[in-house]
């Protein structure tokens, strides 16, 4: 993604992102939301799979947006179609370039926001919201299709190029400290980076949200409910957590599972399906499919607890999960594996559990949980009164809008 801020208002972002729809906590909710309230006005650029379509122009959520055609799983072609867009990008004056890290557009918005910065000698900032330097490696090693060698190859030159242009940004947003005390290995200057995280809109109120269509369409009634909401990818050993809820079961028969998501990983999420199946207890889960952010909300409010389930490998230490975050915006707890983000939030606020990425650390807190709902209800309220006080995105806002306007000060020379 790149954002570019226009010299005419000095409230102008312009986004290259990685697809549409945006479906992203701190997109939609900062940049589609919040920072426009506030006068700012976002034009994003965003790819499809429609080669034939050609580029469009359509309207997000008041927003602006351009759509430009990509075939899957070639990020080169993003350079391709950022040169067909040159006339948009370069007709119009701006103040700041902003470039989010995205698993298939990462060089083609380095490369495009790095340049834009530099021919007109503006700041360039970098967000970086994943840890795509140690994942797209390790998915790229793990494929066993004929694609494997190239894919393996091209990630390495992706890597390369990232690790050179990062440190030029004037300034950096890691998501997480783990993230920033990363990117300082890396050879990034720390006193240009400060922490974006993962916050929440505190105007969305969780009582005003109703489960009570979700439990009636999913035939939920009173039963206790634990829900795991995100992707269905292999990488995330969901097979661990549909494990340990079969365990569950043999003290609480009625629980049910919801597993939401799984759009983008259909194969693997038949794999869990076929898991439930073998383990007798595909009546105790439902598989919702693909659900778009805002569906979410009440399917989180209609479970007792959620689960953040994360291995502990290198690409995961660095996360800022939305699911935690959002699961605390619904008031619900969470009980999540010791990914050092995870560890800070809900220790913090107490509203909810670390456990071992283990079918045995999940069980004991999962069996608490569901016989104790009175005590989740009181839990959760913990975690969205955390949040209130530590990541309300206006508060955010508040930071992001003065060091944009310093550092085009600091640029340009002249009051922002």
């Amino acid at each position: 993604m790149v954002a570019l801020l226009l010299k005419e208002q000095r409230k102008n972002i312009l986004m290259f992102s990685r697809r549409h729809p945006v479906g992203h906590s701190l997109l939609e909710d900062m940049y589609i939301r919040i920072l426009p309230a506030r006068g700012w006005h976002v034009t994003w650029m965003l790819p499809h799979d429609e080669p034939e379509a050609g580029i469009k122009e359509v309207d997000i959520k008041g927003t602006r947006a351009f759509l430009y055609p990509r075939r899957p799983d070639a990020w080169h072609t993003h350079l391709q179609a950022v040169a067909a867009l040159r006339e948009q990008i370069e007709s119009r004056r701006y103040d700041v370039v902003q470039v989010r890290n995205d698993w298939d557009t990462d060089i083609a918005a380095l490369w495009t926001g790095r340049r834009t910065a530099h021919r007109c000698r503006i700041p360039f900032l970098f967000q970086a919201s994943f840890a795509l330097w140690f994942s797209s490696r390790r998915t790229a090693r793990l494929d066993t299709s004929a694609k494997r060698v190239p894919r393996i190859i091209r990630t390495e030159i992706q890597n390369s190029i990232v690790k050179r242009l990062r440190p030029k940004a004037d300034w950096i947003f890691p998501v997480s400290e783990v993230m920033k005390t990363e990117l300082e290995e890396m050879g990034c200057d720390p006193s240009r980076m400060s922490v974006l995280p993962m916050g929440f809109d505190c105007s969305i109120k969780p009582e005003n949200i109703d489960p009570g269509p979700v439990r009636g369409r999913y035939g939920l009634g009173d039963r206790p409910v634990a829900a795991y909401f995100g992707t269905m990818k292999s990488a995330r050993r969901l097979d661990v957590l549909i494990e340990a809820f079969a365990v569950c079961l043999k003290k609480i028969p009625d629980a049910m599972l919801l597993m939401i998501g799984g759009g983008d990983a259909p194969a693997d999420m038949e794999q869990l399906k076929q898991l439930c199946s073998r383990l007798g207890i595909r009546h105790n889960v439902v598989f919702t499919g693909q659900v778009y952010r805002g569906d979410v909300f009440p399917l989180i409010r209609a479970s007792d607890f959620t689960i953040s389930p994360y291995p502990l490998i290198p690409a995961f230490m660095s996360c800022s999960p939305t699911k935690l975050v959002e699961s605390f915006m619904m008031a619900r707890p969470v009980l999540g594996s010791a990914i050092p983000e995870q560890e800070h939030l809900i220790e913090g606020s107490g509203a909810g559990r670390i456990v071992a990425h283990t079918v045995d650390g999940y069980v004991e807190s999962m069996i608490e949980y569901f016989s104790n709902r009175e005590m989740t209800r009181e839990l959760g309220g913990k975690g969205r009164e955390y949040l209130e006080k530590f990541r309300d995105y206006n508060k955010i806002a508040d930071e992001l809008e003065e060091l944009y306007l310093r550092l085009i000060r600091d640029k340009s020379g002249v009051s922002a």
